[in-house]
């Protein structure tokens, strides 16, 4: 079994318009994040050491969900190798290793605030902090392909369930390249839909939207594609592109009605693995 913390950041990232603050609890964020996985690895009777990959690129996403503008945000990465139990496993390995089986593990994700004051088309909604999404991902790999589901809570922020449900082709061109492509579904709680896609009606009457209660269930589903490349044991540059429709309540809200249903995102990421004990 092998425990790996996700350190991305999901619509998120915003340092251009607060980089002294939003980028700084952001470095925290990942910050705690890696101090996490850290500690995980502080588990009895290991035989293999432990692994830890840490990586910083950007991305080019949304202004907020449901935006019909984009911005280059920060995007970061964090994952913890090398802790096993006999056959079970996580399907994420890392960028020097091809696992198969079950595989569970731990995902962190950060989410960039939503500010009316970066985005003058909100302006009388509420603004939304960021937030530290924090929980669980189970899969399955058998080498050519993978299923997965995670769940996460918003301990920082919204405070509300979000999770994703995905599988993948895994493709390899090469010894030292890996290719996934599958599709994504993100489910979100009734919380977690008010909070980004919702509008009272206080908010109604400060601004030009029309009261709307977002109820929970699917808010999102399409395509994503990955690549990896290991340039060797210990340096990988990683690509992903995120192709998704907003659905149900995240479809039908205002705030999406005045920007666009169709979310798309693209980011490169540098990544570094150091090993312990190994």
């Amino acid at each position: 079994m092998t425990h790996v913390i996700h350190a991305t950041t999901r619509s998120a990232g915003d340092v251009a318009a607060r980089p002294c603050a939003a980028g700084f609890s952001r470095t925290v964020a990942v910050a705690v994040a890696v101090c996490v996985a850290v500690a995980l690895a502080a588990v009895p009777g290991r035989a293999d050491g432990v692994s830890v990959s840490i990586g910083l690129g950007a991305q080019v996403l949304p202004d907020y969900f449901g935006a019909a503008t984009y911005r280059a945000r920060p995007l970061g990465y964090g994952a913890l190798h090398d802790i096993e139990f006999g056959d079970f496993q996580r399907d994420d390995p890392g960028p020097r290793e091809d696992r198969t089986g079950f595989a569970f593990g731990g995902a962190v994700r950060v989410s960039h605030a939503r500010l009316a004051e970066d985005n003058p088309e909100l302006a009388g909604l509420s603004d939304v902090p960021w937030s530290l999404e924090t929980g669980a991902v189970a899969g399955y790999s058998t080498g050519t392909l993978r299923g997965f589901a995670d769940l996460r809570y918003g301990v920082i922020g919204h405070n509300s369930f979000v999770g994703e449900i995905g599988g993948d082709v895994i493709l390899r061109p090469g010894a030292n390249t890996t290719i996934t492509l599958g599709p994504r579904v993100q489910i979100g709680s009734d919380a977690y839909a008010e909070t980004y896609f919702g509008v009272t009606a206080t908010e109604a009457a400060a601004s030009s939207f029309a009261a709307f209660a977002a109820d929970g269930g699917i808010l999102s589903a399409g395509l994503q594609l990955n690549l990896v490349h290991r340039f060797d044991d210990d340096w990988s540059i990683r690509g992903r592109l995120d192709l998704r429709d907003l659905q149900g309540s995240a479809a039908d809200s205002p705030i999406t009605a005045q920007g666009s249903g169709f979310q798309a995102r693209a980011g490169v990421t540098l990544v570094r693995r150091f090993s312990l004990g190994d």
